[in-house]
């Protein structure tokens, strides 16, 4: 590559970086525009007065003002820096100190924010832009146990023992449910908890197991005994609807008999009228006999393909029982089960948080799901007073207030 051609590289690179660095600048402003910075007290100002060459430094006091050489108090709380220079050029005027006041109003440094609460160096902390929870509980050197009492720990263990017991009875009831939606789904009124199901329980001995069982098992005989009640509905009608077949099938060879003969007797009488030995009124009846017998057959198969469909649709239900009642037990079964698993990972974590709320090592609980740390934000602003779901990564404004509080699970409730 020549020089020429390193060079325009260069060149190029140069210029990207420059473009890049612009369209930052740009979104930058976009920001702040959409969001400007409004001033709280704490804020300290440098205010210049172009036309005059004249610059003073002043803060933003208690009550929301600046005090200004020969003008007294002003208040720019609240304000963007913007309308705080109109606000003092406007005043500059009315009082007489200058005409045509041409203002520069920046921001020499920002209000300090405050954390207290359970943190190891409560206190005042210079802002920083961009400034989050988690920054300013690193600038106060984290969180500690201050906050917790002995009393609030023994409180939160009592908590987390009522807890297990009831996951237990869960655990217990949801075995027990187990054992019957499986007897079920087998289609047998034989209720059995198995020692693998048992085994499950953490404490077994600390409910009635025997009550839970007896209930389950009480629920499964009924259900097995409504269904058999269908199956044997189902049953009767098809032995039913089979014999009235049989008698069909009879009732039907006599008839084509009676067909047979009647179709005989019409052959002889078409005969006789050939030969003009019968009547037209003669040959008229035997030919009605004959339609009717045929009508009477026609009937009589049209019946009985009526019940071979009802027999087809008694045997359709009766499969289609079965196998509703087996699914609609695996469902249930699949659901108890999911409620068990989540039941048992719960009393799992429950122990760790005894073991911990056991042992005392607040160092240990302070890392552990134990303890829950909140933050409560108190703040000079409008539209921050109840600023919820405060998390680490939330942004804090100058003038803010970080409260960190530690309570043990479950104590924040109460």
């Amino acid at each position: 590559m020549t020089a020429s051609g390193a060079g325009l590289g260069i060149a190029r690179q140069v210029l990207a970086a420059l473009i890049l660095s612009l369209m930052i600048s740009v979104a930058a402003m976009t920001v702040a525009s959409a969001e400007p910075y409004r001033l709280v007290a704490g804020d300290r100002l440098t205010v210049g007065f172009v036309a005059q060459g004249l610059t003073e430094e002043i803060p933003i006091d208690i009550d929301g003002q600046i005090r200004l050489s020969e003008l007294g108090g002003l208040t720019v709380t609240g304000l963007t820096l913007d309308e705080a220079e109109t606000r003092i050029a406007e005043s500059v005027e009315e009082a007489g100190l200058y005409i045509n006041a041409r203002v520069s109003l920046a921001v020499e440094s920002y209000a300090p924010i405050i954390v207290a609460g359970d943190v190891t160096r409560p206190g005042s902390f210079s802002y920083i832009p961009g400034m989050t929870v988690s920054a300013a509980l690193a600038l106060s050197g984290g969180s500690q146990a201050a906050g917790v009492s002995r009393f609030e720990i023994d409180r939160a263990r009592t908590e987390v023992e009522g807890s297990l017991k009831r996951l237990n009875l869960q655990i217990a009831a949801s075995v027990a449910r187990v054992a019957r939606f499986e007897a079920l789904i087998e289609g047998s009124s034989d209720y059995v908890l198995s020692e693998s199901l048992r085994s499950v329980i953490p404490a077994p001995g600390a409910v009635d197991l025997d009550a839970l069982t007896s209930a389950e098992a009480e629920l499964l005989t009924n259900a097995i005994e409504r269904g058999e009640e269908l199956l044997g509905f189902w049953e009767e009608e098809i032995s039913s609807i089979e014999t009235q077949q049989a008698l069909f099938d009879q009732r039907i060879e006599v008839q084509n008999e009676i067909v047979a003969s009647v179709a005989a007797d019409l052959d002889t009488a078409q005969d006789l009228r050939d030969r003009g030995l019968q009547t037209a009124s003669r040959l008229s009846t035997v030919e009605q006999r004959d339609a009717d017998a045929r009508a009477r057959a026609l009937e009589l198969e049209s019946a009985q393909i009526r019940a071979a469909q009802a027999i087809s649709d008694a045997r359709r239900a009766r499969s289609q029982f079965l196998s509703s009642r087996r699914s609609d037990a695996l469902a249930a079964l699949q659901e108890v089960r999911i409620g068990l698993d989540e039941a048992q990972l719960r009393y799992a974590q429950g122990l760790e948080q005894l073991a911990l709320l056991t042992g005392g090592n607040m160092g240990t609980l302070l890392f552990s799901d134990a303890i829950e740390t909140r933050f409560q934000i108190q703040s000079l602003r409008e539209g921050r007073e109840n600023l919820t779901q405060i998390t680490p990564q939330t942004r804090l404004l100058p003038g803010d207030t970080l409260f960190v509080v530690l309570e043990p699970v479950g104590a924040a409730a109460n």
